[in-house]
């Protein structure tokens, strides 16, 4: 039998010479080589042909022909082409397409046995060959893409396929996709910043984002308890409350119809919220920022999700998948680096906040234990629950213990020459051992270029170098001493600080931590919120401004001050023009109009006639 093999890897080594050397020493033993019935060269792997095994050039040349029929494939700039096998599709595609051809084979063996069995030189010439899904950079230049599966050849590794699925539509999704988003907050406590962040995040990446505010109803929640109701029936009571919230969120959600709700922990969701949003086809996503073993809440709750991720790896996402949570990811904490950053202080405030040491967050016992230590030293404590904490509460808390504001905290991160960033125990003296997840403090103080002092935590070290990025210590009994030395250094302090701060700009902000989130998923539900085949969404600012046309006034002021998100309307361009300063142009007074015109007239207008569409 005549082999191929060195003239085709001679065409693809002037190519792509790691591919063709990765081919050359690749092994045959997992796949067969076998003519079709009529002679064509095909492949098996595993028992099943990657070809038709009667004709495979005619299958071949029907499934090029039905591919570029479709519209989405005449739109497309890129073919990406889902699988090599004996490349007969391949060759029917690059005949009748002169489109840029990019084909995702992750098995070796296959690609060798293929360039073995026939001449393909002119196939290698003509296209471009990966092992993965193509990068996101990479996905930037080319353009429109249309992904051609081609389902036999898919056998050549179906778990490695789906991956790569994953992966292309993920990033696909999250270059060309924009969405409507509902972000729901917590009432209160340490999640409920970082629902703003990631908000404004996706704003940012230019998603049509909502951010309801839930934190007025906090004080409604804490009176619950002037009821006076004990046990089960105080229990009730907050359930109420619960309920009727989740009620509103349904109407919010009825209003603004968001392809995506995303829910941070603690967030006032409820199971049958949850499952009324699945009914009604809206996706949900929970971001879980906390202990899963501390908060165990999540076993009830988390289930209900279409998606779920959470800032813990490993025993976490093991327990949410004997949970059934099927689609749970690991989504670590960050910063904004437009909230967390360094800043300026004037003497009076370095007078009254700055310290050599100091510690911003709440007091659980581990903290009360370990900061006791530090007694003696210039030392200040910012944050609530640190009533009664022996030898802190009179002489180092501040303020009365009252917790601090975003822009304060960053003030004192700023202003301190060591921050402690000591997480949270319930159960442990000092340093958690088992402590895994990394907190927000973390991040933010990095993005602050703060110096910071952090317990050993067990997915530190790939999100920064220790010692080189973030100081740590890993007991209680060692503290003082790293404070003293890091107190009396300036200079490491500075170096670390800039390090930590460099590497949290580059990897760790909540832009980044959005598109990941949305990478995945796009990977999972593509075809909810796109085309299947890779097309960019028309319509929004592009629409509005053909609608007008570009060269009128009109045309010019929609290019200039509308948003770029999906569905855009009169809501959004009144908004716009709030957020403005100065007197209302002809056209800004306009979209005003339209928008009290709408609140006045057409919304009630419309909510007449749904109800009498309803009632008949």
């Amino acid at each position: 039998m005549t082999s191929w093999l060195a003239e085709n890897l001679s065409v693809l080594e002037t190519r792509d010479g790691e591919l063709a050397l990765c081919i050359a020493t690749a092994s045959e033993s997992t796949v067969d080589r076998r003519p079709a019935a009529d002679g064509t060269p095909n492949l098996w792997v595993g028992g099943v042909a990657l070809h038709n095994v009667h004709a495979p050039a005619l299958e071949a040349r029907r499934w090029a022909e039905d591919r570029l029929a479709a519209r989405a494939t005449a739109d497309a700039d890129t073919l990406v082409v889902l699988g090599f096998g004996a490349g007969h599709h391949l060759q029917a595609l690059a005949a009748r397409s002169a489109k840029r051809i990019v084909v995702v084979e992750p098995n070796a063996a296959v690609l060798r046995a293929a360039l073995q069995g026939a001449d393909l030189r002119a196939l290698m010439a003509r296209v471009e060959i990966r092992s993965g899904a193509p990068g996101t950079d990479e996905l930037e230049s080319m353009g429109r893409v249309a992904v051609l599966p081609f389902g036999a050849a898919l056998g050549s590794d179906r778990g490695a396929f789906r991956a790569i699925r994953s992966a292309l539509f993920g990033r696909i999704g999250r270059q060309s996709l924009r969405l409507r988003i509902l972000v729901i907050p917590p009432m209160s406590g340490g999640s409920l910043p970082l629902a703003g962040f990631a908000a404004r995040a996706l704003a940012r990446l230019g998603h049509a984002v909502t951010l309801l505010d839930m934190e007025p109803f906090a004080a409604g929640f804490r009176h619950i308890a002037g009821f006076g109701a004990r046990g089960p029936a105080h229990e009730r009571l907050e359930e109420s409350f619960v309920e009727w919230l989740a009620e509103g969120i349904l109407r919010r959600v009825e209003h603004d119809k968001p392809h995506l709700v995303l829910a941070l922990a603690q967030a006032p969701v409820t199971t049958r919220l949850l499952d009324r949003l699945a009914e009604q086809g809206v996706a949900t996503a929970l971001w879980f920022v906390e202990d899963f073993r501390r908060f165990p809440y999540w076993q009830h709750v988390a289930p209900h999700y279409r998606y779920v991720f959470t800032i813990q790896r490993g025993g976490c996402l093991e327990a949410f998948a004997a949970a059934g949570i099927q689609n749970a990811c690991y989504l670590p904490c960050a910063a904004d680096p437009a909230v967390h950053a360094p800043c300026v202080l004037s003497d009076g405030e370095r007078a009254e906040i700055g310290s050599a040491v100091s510690f911003v967050g709440a007091g659980y016992h581990n903290r009360r234990a370990t900061f006791r230590r530090l007694l003696g030293m210039d030392f200040k404590i910012w944050g609530s629950e640190w009533e009664g904490a022996a030898g802190l509460w009179t002489t180092v808390v501040q303020r009365g213990g009252a917790r601090l504001s975003t822009a304060d905290c960053v003030r004192v991160f700023n202003a301190t020459a060591v921050n402690l960033n000591l997480h949270s125990s319930t159960y442990v003296d000092g340093v958690d051992p088992i402590g895994d997840f990394v907190n927000p403090r973390t991040f933010e103080l990095a993005a602050c270029g703060a110096f910071q002092l952090v317990d050993e935590r067990r997915l530190l070290p790939e999100l920064f170098v220790p010692g080189v990025e973030i100081a740590t210590f890993a007991s209680a009994a060692e503290l003082r001493e790293r404070v003293e030395h890091y107190v009396a250094h300036p200079e490491e302090r500075r170096a670390m600080a800039a390090a930590g701060r460099r590497r949290v700009l580059a990897e760790h902000t909540y832009e980044m931590r959005m598109a990941q989130m949305l990478e995945h998923v796009f990977g999972i539900d593509y075809e909810r919120y796109g085309d299947a085949d890779g097309r960019r969404r028309e319509g929004g600012k592009a629409a509005l401004i053909a609608a007008a046309g570009a060269d009128t006034a009109l045309g010019r002021y929609l290019e200039r001050a509308c948003p770029d998100v999906p569905e855009v309307g009169v809501e959004q361009l009144a908004a716009e023009v709030h957020a403005g300063r100065g007197a209302l142009s002809d056209e800004e007074a306009i979209w005003i109009f339209l928008k009290h015109y709408d609140d006045m007239f057409l919304a009630s207008y419309r909510a007449g006639t749904a109800g009498a569409t309803c009632a008949s």
